[in-house]
């Protein structure tokens, strides 16, 4: 599997699990194939898992699956009270509504939910223009805007 596999029911145009094929090796004795498989659920990764793995034992190569690096599926809660507090910081801090976003990505919020799941959380972050390439860069007058927002969300909490 390779690509968007599942719409998430609810979001319009959010992913829910994807499987990257990202990056293939041929050496003399082996071929090295690194997947990256991400959902908005643990289950569902696994699934996904589970049938790459499949896939590959149907050759009659001799297959090793190695997991070396991976981000937790996350969902963030829309009813949660840090996220009304972070709501209302931002009107506050720039007069504006906020634009709650779900994005199809490894956030750090799946490892530390992951190992606190009571915990409420929320992602933010400056404007960023091509994200993990070379071409990568950050809206500094973005940056002065999210620390502001920031500290009054801190005073409220």
């Amino acid at each position: 599997p390779n690509g968007p596999l599942s719409m998430h029911p609810k979001i319009h145009d959010l992913v829910f699990n994807s499987s990257n094929l990202g990056v293939i090796r041929t050496k003399s004795d082996e071929i090295e194939i690194k997947l990256s498989q991400r959902s908005l659920n643990e289950y569902f990764k696994g699934v996904i898992w589970e049938k790459a793995i499949t896939l590959f034992n149907l050759t009659d190569l001799e297959v090793e699956i190695l997991v070396d690096s991976d981000y937790p599926g996350w969902q963030p809660e829309f009813n949660s009270k840090l996220l009304s507090l972070t709501k209302e910081a931002y009107k506050d801090s720039t007069g504006k509504e906020i634009k709650v976003e779900v994005i199809h990505a490894g956030l750090e919020c799946g490892i530390l939910g992951e190992k606190f799941p009571q915990m409420e959380m929320i992602s933010i972050g400056p404007k960023n223009i091509g994200a993990h390439s070379p071409n990568e860069k950050v809206s500094v007058q973005s940056v002065g805007k999210i620390w502001n927002f920031l500290i009054n969300l801190l005073g409220k909490i």
